[in-house]
């Protein structure tokens, strides 16, 4: 053979062989990818001999189906002659006697796919880790088509229920809820699947023992690029306790409001517990996460020449969706330290901090021709770290939700609040000192009727692929400022900008 290095992604040799005489010929590329010369004359026999012994049965069942057929299209493993082995597909097609549609040849091609395949193995290894992972966690997960038809059960799920996937999948997850509740949840459920709202109901369902238990049911529905539902996906929390507590809490608590420091520990314990799941699915979550995205991007990378455009675009969904996951996580996690952290407030120059973050979205701002004026900023007792996510938030969508063709100017400046102007607001303390921080820019702005929604976690008001984000940034922006005993409102009106007014004490 030629000393050359031989590229096999790229091979696609051809054959052609005649049924009745077993003559066969077959291309120069074809007898390369076998391993034997370009210029050998191998026979039909040298070609079976080629194919891998356990997938040799492949190649009969396929020669047997395709006179009926007409054609003939398959995957399977040949050994080389340096014994190497390899994946390779077959497409063919039969050709018939004119006169008596008698088949006489089949004329074929034989493309390489060792490295596509490698790639599949290592993506389907990604997603069996990650449904080992879903079956690790204790909540209950499921998933269903876009006609509300459960397709994925995790472990949990059969230990809570004591059935098995075919059982659940013939009588139905209703046939676990308590009779009392089964109307409203099957209303619920068909309302979600008809409007793509997502789905929250609290209902009691039977577990393994036959016993009834509180559980909260959510399904969000997974949209593609376009907004068009792909899927759902669900969750079952065990709320029975939760549910109890309520119950036993509305009668005691007019003659026992002392119980109210028991329930604080609680709540103390569960976003301890919480903080620590979040810093162990920030790694595991996203590990399988980042084998899908490499692995698809080795793919678009390889083929992208050779792939079809709906297998193009079903790639680029995979990769969008893989990365919007990932920055869902992170930003989750963040929340989650910020709700479950133990404040350490230290005397803080904000004048430092804005410095910092304009030197790290200095690129950005150049990008986008971006003009930045600011006023001298006060000092006060603060969490640094907590400030610096709140000025990065802001600052951040200021320059991301810019007016295309417009360089984006962004103000920052700052004012003590007058005793007038404290009274305004019921949550500040008369006695002591405030600053009222403005970040205001010419961007595109949104309805002011949107303008509580907008702290909601998980709420956005823009469509994903234009503006990339998870609608937790503002979520966690308002908690920052309520951890410091403050106040943070907005002011906006589309097309000509945004306005937040960050109100901290000294």
């Amino acid at each position: 053979m030629n000393s050359t290095k031989f590229d096999y992604q790229q091979v696609k040799g051809t054959f052609e062989w005649d049924l009745a005489t077993h003559e066969f010929n077959s291309s120069q590329k074809l007898n390369r990818l076998l391993g034997f010369n370009p210029q050998t004359k191998i026979t039909y026999s040298d070609f079976i001999q080629a194919f891998h012994p356990e997938d040799k049965p492949v190649w009969d069942y396929a020669i047997k189906n395709a006179y009926p057929r007409e054609s003939l299209k398959f995957e399977m493993r040949i050994i080389t002659q340096d014994k190497s082995i390899r994946w390779i597909k077959f497409y063919g097609r039969m050709t018939y006697n004119d006169l008596n549609k008698i088949p006489i040849k089949i004329h074929g091609t034989v493309q390489d796919i060792t490295e596509l395949k490698a790639l599949f193995f290592e993506l389907k290894e990604s997603e069996e880790k990650f449904r080992l992972l879903a079956d690790s966690i204790p909540q209950q997960i499921w998933t269903s088509d876009i006609k509300g038809h459960f397709n994925y059960f995790n472990q949990a799920v059969f230990d809570y229920s004591g059935l098995g996937y075919e059982q659940m999948q013939k009588e139905g997850w209703i046939s676990l809820v308590h009779p009392e509740d089964q109307g409203e949840s099957i209303k619920m459920w068909a309302e979600s699947i008809a409007t793509g709202r997502e789905l929250l109901i609290q209902h009691r369902l039977r577990n393994s023992n036959g016993e009834y238990r509180w559980h909260e049911s959510r399904a969000i529905p997974q949209k593609d690029s376009l907004g068009k539902i792909q899927m759902w996906v669900g969750t079952v929390t065990d709320i029975h306790g939760k549910k109890n507590f309520v119950q036993e809490l509305e009668k005691k608590i007019r003659i026992r409001t002392h119980s109210l420091v028991e329930e604080n520990m609680h709540l103390a314990k569960s976003n301890n517990e919480l903080q620590q799941f979040a810093f162990m699915a920030s790694h595991d979550l996203q590990e399988p996460l980042r084998k899908i995205i490499t692995f698809s991007n080795r793919i678009q990378e390889q083929y992208n020449k050779d792939m079809p455009e709906g297998s193009k675009a079903y790639l680029e969904k995979i990769i969008s969706s893989s990365q919007r996951m990932t920055r869902l996580i992170e930003d989750l996690l963040n929340f989650s330290m910020i709700v479950g952290s133990e404040e350490q407030f230290v005397k803080t120059d904000l004048n430092d901090v804005l410095k910092l973050i304009l030197t790290d979205f200095e690129v950005l701002i150049r990008d986008k021709d971006a003009h930045i004026q600011y006023e001298k900023l006060p000092v006060i007792s603060a969490n640094s770290v907590q400030m610096s996510q709140l000025f990065r938030n802001l600052i951040g969508n200021a320059l991301k939700f810019s007016q295309e063709g417009v360089p984006p100017i962004i103000t920052i400046s700052a004012r003590e609040l007058s005793p007038g102007d404290i009274k305004k607001y019921p949550e500040l303390h008369e006695d002591n000192t405030y600053h009222e921080i403005t970040i205001k820019d010419n961007g595109i702005g949104f309805d002011q009727q949107n303008a509580e929604k907008i702290f909601t976690i998980f709420h956005r008001l823009n469509h994903q692929n234009k503006y990339k984000g998870t609608g937790i940034g503002l979520a966690l922006c308002k908690k920052i400022i309520e951890n410091h005993q403050g106040v943070i409102n907005v002011e906006s009106e589309t097309g000509k900008g945004t306005s937040f007014h960050l109100i901290l004490p000294v």
